[in-house]
């Protein structure tokens, strides 16, 4: 038995592995780039955009499709998988490999390893680019919406903008949430325009939003309409405000604009100002764990292929339903475990790398074992 692997031999797995992959690559490509452009379509038609809606709505197809193939990429291998390690038992080409003297061990394993290192190369490169993307993708896409609220998390605060009717508006500085409760703001500074000249300054310690009204706490009130007279109240309340809690939510939550490179200077950002920052935690985990998952996923359908129950036919649709059912499974179990882990019921990190420790353990021993 020869103690390596041919150079020429790992080439045509990879060259035949890497032609699974393009294939199933086109089709998860295909239907996402179909069902995010339907979607973009019908938020352009909503917004009664009709000047090159056909264009906008691929342009910012293409800006979203990377984040969602790094969402799914799990899922192209798996099948990826499937379509290799089919193709070379129905070719009997393992037979061929042992005559050659060379281990079946050897031949199967390097399509895991070309997941892996994928997986490395996919977060050290492609993910900051659909980081930014991601990025692009969410700024144009405020630009077309109706609402001229705007929210900004910067180093000198959260700033939000109330545009109140034509000639009115707001704007809204805190200091930082409340203990993750976007509902308590602390050290508001509010700052009320006419025509945009300014009338009025608010200063607060706190303030908590309660449906559509403000109710401040210790309250500085300076009007410039009258020689800067200064009125202090213990609490003050504003109605009829338009800002939407769950978007004030998403500008510290929307990890997807966020690259593997930024994480730690955005954590401490939104640290500091009073988040946590649990969705950074996930995205890096997640990316951190990827080329583990990716390694699993290859394992897992040379399983599906070679381990399969005596019962089911040999015909690839029977294979890909099998593929289907498991990954379906493995997603379901990957994310109940990382919900445990918002909830505080087991550790966060625990959360998100244990299922794929003990997915990528046990098929990397059962193959090891069985294989030969």
């Amino acid at each position: 038995m020869k103690s390596f692997t041919p150079w020429l031999l790992i080439k045509y797995i990879c060259k035949e592995f890497s032609y699974s992959l393009f294939i199933i690559f086109g089709i998860f490509f295909s239907l996402l780039i179909l069902t995010s452009f339907v979607s973009e379509l019908t938020f352009f038609s909503e917004k009664n955009i009709q000047k090159n809606i056909i264009v906008q709505s691929l342009i910012l197809s293409l800006f979203k499709i990377p984040s969602l193939l790094t969402e799914t990429m799990p899922f192209i291998f798996l099948f990826s998988g499937l379509m290799f390690y089919h193709k070379i038992q129905t070719n009997n080409e393992l037979s061929s490999i042992n005559l050659s003297g060379i281990s079946k061990r050897y031949i199967l394993n390097i399509p895991a390893i070309y997941a892996f290192i994928f997986g490395l190369l996919l977060i050290i490169l492609i993910s900051p680019f659909s980081a930014n993307l991601a990025k692009i993708y969410s700024e144009t896409k405020n630009k077309f919406s109706k609402n001229e609220n705007l929210m900004i998390l910067s180093n000198t605060g959260l700033w939000l903008k109330d545009q109140i009717d034509k000639n009115n508006s707001m704007i809204i500085r805190a200091d930082r949430i409340e203990n993750d409760n976007f509902n308590f703001l602390k050290n508001i500074s509010i700052f009320y325009f006419k025509n945009n000249i300014l009338l009025e300054k608010i200063d607060a310690d706190e303030m908590e939003i309660v449906g559509n009204k403000w109710e401040l706490i210790n309250v500085e009130r300076i009007d410039f309409t009258k020689n800067f007279s200064i009125t202090k109240t213990p609490s003050y309340k504003i109605y009829d405000i338009n800002i939407d809690i769950e978007k004030l939510k998403n500008i510290f939550s929307n990890s997807e604009t966020v690259s593997i490179w930024d994480i730690k200077q955005n954590l401490e950002l939104l640290r500091k100002r009073g988040y946590y920052g649990q969705e950074l935690i996930i995205k890096l985990n997640k990316d951190l764990v990827l080329p583990l998952f990716l390694l699993s996923m290859v394992y897992l359908s040379l399983l599906i292929v070679f381990k399969k129950p005596k019962f089911l036919s040999n015909r690839f649709y029977m294979l890909v339903f099998m593929g289907f059912f498991i990954g379906i499974l493995v997603y379901f179990l990957n994310e109940f475990s990382i919900s445990l882990g918002k909830s505080n019921k087991v550790p966060l990190i625990l959360s998100i790398w244990f299922p794929i420790l003990m997915l990528t353990s046990s098929t990397f021993v059962f193959v090891f074992d069985k294989n030969e």
